[in-house]
């Protein structure tokens, strides 16, 4: 049975520390949001129509290959 030290460890290790990268990354998450809402509103066509796309494109890609390498590392490890 878990004692109450136990959990408040938990909880503790558990708690998001805002001044690092989880801090960063809501920070830029408003900034993308506000540089497509102004391209938008001010009819910006380059940002819309060309940059962000490639951007979502490449972000996208990026993520899958790396989680395609984490299924590929694991399932060498299961077949040892």
């Amino acid at each position: 049975m878990a004692g109450k030290n136990d959990l408040i460890e938990k909880v503790e290790v558990d708690k998001v520390e805002w001044t690092g990268i989880d801090g960063f990354l809501v920070l830029m998450f408003f900034i993308v949001g506000a540089i497509i809402w102004i391209s938008i509103i001010k009819k910006i066509d380059v940002v819309v129509g060309l940059i962000i796309p490639i951007s979502l494109a490449i972000i996208v890609t990026v993520i899958f290959v790396a989680y395609l390498m984490e299924i590929f590392k694991f399932y060498k490890n299961k077949s040892k």
